[in-house]
C-alpha cells in the first residue's frame, strides 16, 4: 500500500487466507498512513493472525482493527493480547483505538486472555457480538470493566447471556464511568437481568446509549429501567425493541417522559403497544422537553392511538421524526396525525404503513402537502 492518502481499507469476506495475509503485511511495514483495516469473514485462521499482529506491533499508523469471523483460535487471541500491550503508547498517542472481535466463537480461556491484555491497552471501542462466551468469560469481562477508564463502547450483541451474566455487568457498571455506549441486544436477560440493569442506572452517569433489544424482559425488568430514567438524565438514546412491555410498564414510561429532560431517542418497536398505552406515552409526550425520535412500529396501534399522537404532536415542540410503520393505523388515524401537523414546525418526518390507507385518503395528505410545500413532511 504505497498509497500516501488512504486511510481506511476494507476486505472483507474475500476468502483471504496465510499467503494474502502475508502479502498484507509486507505492504503494512512500511506504511503510516493507513488508520483503519476491515479484514472480517476471511480465511486467516491461526498462523494468519499471528502473522499480522506480529507486523501491527510495529505499524506506527494502523489503530482500528476489524478481524471478525476468522477462527484464529486461542494462539492467534494470545497475538492480538500481545499486541494490545506492544501498541499502547501508539493508542494513548492517537487517541482511539477500535477492536471488532465478532463471530470468533471465543473460549473462556481465551476471553480471559484477551480481558487481562486489553486492561494495559487504550481501547476505546470492543466489539464483541456473536461468541457465547459464557458465564466465566462475562466475569472476566466485568472485571476488566471495573478497572478501564478507556473503554467507551462496548458491543456484546447475541451471546446468549443470562440474568446471572447481567448482574456482572450491572454491578461494572456502578463502578465504571467512562462507558457511554453498551450494546446488549439478541440475550436473554428476562426480568431479574431488566431489575439489574435498572439498578446500575441510578447509579451510572456516563451511559450515553444503550440497547436490550431482544431480551424476553417484561413489565417486572423494564420498569426498574423506566423508573432510573426519572433521576437519569445522562441516557441519550434507549432502545428496548422486541421485549414484552405491558400495560403497566408503558403507563409508567409516560411519567418517565413528562420529567426527563435528558432522553433524546426511544425505540419501542415490536412492543405490542395498544390503544390504551398509546395514551399513557401521548401524557408524557404532551410535557416532554427533549424527546426527538419515537418509534413505535410494528405495535398495535389504531386509529384511536393515532388520534392520541395527533394531541400529542399539536403541542410537543422538540419530537422530529416519529416512526408508525406496520401498525393499524387507518384513514382515520392517518387523516388526524395530518391535520395535527398543520401548525407544528419541529417535525420533519412522519412514517406511516400505505396498505391500511385507501388512496382517497392518501390523495387528500399529498394534496394538502403540496399545497404547504411540506411534502416530505409524511411517508407514507
Amino acid at each position: 500500500i504505497s498509497n500516501k492518502t488512504l486511510r481506511i481499507l476494507s476486505i472483507n469476506n474475500n476468502s483471504i487466507g496465510l499467503l494474502g495475509v502475508r502479502a498484507l503485511v509486507e505492504t503494512l511495514r512500511e506504511n503510516t498512513t493507513l488508520f483503519e483495516l476491515h479484514i472480517g469473514k476471511n480465511s486467516l485462521g491461526v498462523t494468519g493472525a499471528i502473522s499480522l499482529c506480529k507486523d501491527l506491533e510495529e505499524n506506527r499508523g494502523l489503530c482500528r482493527l476489524e478481524i471478525s469471523d476468522n477462527n484464529i483460535g486461542t494462539l492467534g487471541w494470545l497475538a492480538i493480547g500481545k499486541m494490545l500491550k506492544t501498541k499502547k503508547f501508539f493508542y494513548q498517542h492517537l487517541g482511539y483505538s477500535k477492536f471488532v472481535l465478532d463471530d470468533n466463537k471465543l473460549t473462556n480461556f481465551e476471553m480471559i486472555s484477551l480481558c487481562e491484555m486489553a486492561k494495559d491497552s487504550s481501547l476505546d471501542e470492543l466489539s464483541l457480538n456473536r461468541n457465547n462466551f459464557g458465564f466465566l468469560g462475562t466475569s472476566v469481562l466485568a472485571d476488566y470493566l471495573k478497572r478501564s477508564t478507556k473503554l467507551k463502547s462496548l458491543y456484546l450483541k447475541g451471546n446468549d447471556l443470562q440474568f446471572q451474566d447481567a448482574l456482572k455487568i450491572a454491578k461494572a457498571l456502578e463502578v465504571n464511568q467512562t462507558l457511554r455506549r453498551l450494546t446488549l441486544d439478541s440475550n436473554n436477560f428476562r426480568e431479574k437481568g431488566g431489575m439489574a440493569i435498572g439498578a446500575a442506572l441510578e447509579i451510572n452517569r456516563s451511559i450515553r446509549t444503550l440497547s436490550l433489544d431482544k431480551n424476553n424482559i417484561d413489565d417486572i425488568g423494564i420498569i426498574p429501567i423506566i423508573e432510573a430514567l426519572k433521576r437519569n438524565m445522562i441516557v441519550r438514546k434507549l432502545s428496548i425493541r422486541d421485549n414484552l412491555i405491558g400495560d403497566e410498564a408503558t403507563e409508567i414510561m409516560g411519567q418517565m417522559l413528562k420529567v426527563n429532560t435528558g432522553l433524546q431517542e426511544l425505540n419501542l418497536n415490536e412492543n405490542n403497544i395498544e390503544d390504551k398505552a398509546t395514551s399513557w406515552l401521548v401524557d408524557g409526550l404532551k410535557e416532554n422537553t427533549s424527546l426527538k425520535i419515537l418509534h413505535l412500529d410494528n405495535n398495535y396501534i389504531e386509529d384511536n392511538g393515532a388520534i392520541s399522537l395527533g394531541e400529542a404532536i399539536k403541542v410537543n415542540c422538540t419530537l422530529t421524526l416519529l416512526y408508525a410503520r406496520n401498525v393499524h393505523i387507518k384513514n382515520k388515524g392517518a387523516l388526524a396525525i395530518d391535520k395535527s401537523l398543520q401548525n407544528n414546525r419541529t417535525i420533519s418526518r412522519v412514517y406511516l404503513r400505505k396498505d391500511k390507507i385507501n388512496e382517497a385518503t392518501l390523495k387528500m395528505i399529498k394534496d394538502k402537502r403540496i399545497s404547504e410545500q411540506r411534502l416530505s413532511l409524511i411517508h407514507i
